[in-house]
């Protein structure tokens, strides 16, 4: 099974990166699910998005889970768990914790990552630290990661989420954010992996 890593980012926390290479009918009949989505690609990463968070958390229950005013997928009413689940083919990443709010977000490298950098960092964030396309992969990874773990309505990446330090680093990267919105003001870190096959951003608070 293409579990590529398992691990523990907090002590109330599991988290994991699986790789897709089962068809569809495997994770259906995992988890019972017959998502109503049309798009091939996209009911095959939601079917191991779920997945994988059983994986995590054997217990859960899908109907239990509702979606937030971000679109965030949560369960609100079981046991105060949280999870979040991120997906870019072939892979999908997924956390689950205790008491603690959690953001997830995993990304493949994207040949146009500088054309679509403004939609997620300002002119002041790029000036200061990108670098290269690695470095704004990565940046755009976190920052989502941020987004979910806010799970406030309205929240905007560019707008509300400023990068304040992004800390030198190889395959470990750790940086910190500032969350500035009307609902909610945060300074939060975030570490993650970037490898030649993705980048992977946690927020934990």
């Amino acid at each position: 099974m293409p579990l590529l890593q398992s691990w523990s980012p907090h002590a109330n926390a599991q988290a994991a990166i699986w790789r897709i290479e089962e068809p569809e009918v495997f994770f259906a009949a995992r988890t019972g699910l017959n998502p109503s989505i049309r798009h091939g690609q996209k009911r095959l990463e939601h079917l191991a998005g779920r997945f994988l968070v059983q994986h995590l958390w054997p217990e859960i229950e899908f109907g239990e889970i509702v979606i937030g005013p971000n679109g965030k997928p949560h369960a609100p009413d079981l046991s105060g768990r949280a999870f979040s689940i991120s997906h870019s083919f072939p892979y999908v990443a997924a956390i689950v914790t205790h008491e603690i709010p959690c953001g997830i977000d995993i990304q493949v490298p994207k040949a146009n990552i500088a054309e679509i950098s403004p939609k997620f960092l300002s002119e002041r964030e790029n000036a200061l630290f990108r670098t290269n396309d690695d470095n704004l992969l990565w940046i755009w990874s976190a920052k989502e990661a941020v987004y979910k773990w806010a799970n406030t309505a309205g929240l905007q990446l560019l707008r509300d989420i400023e990068l304040k330090y992004l800390y030198p680093g190889g395959e470990q990267r750790e940086a910190t954010f500032l969350i500035e919105h009307p609902d909610l003001k945060a300074i939060i870190d975030v570490k993650g992996l970037l490898t030649p096959e993705f980048a992977l951003a946690v927020a934990l608070q």
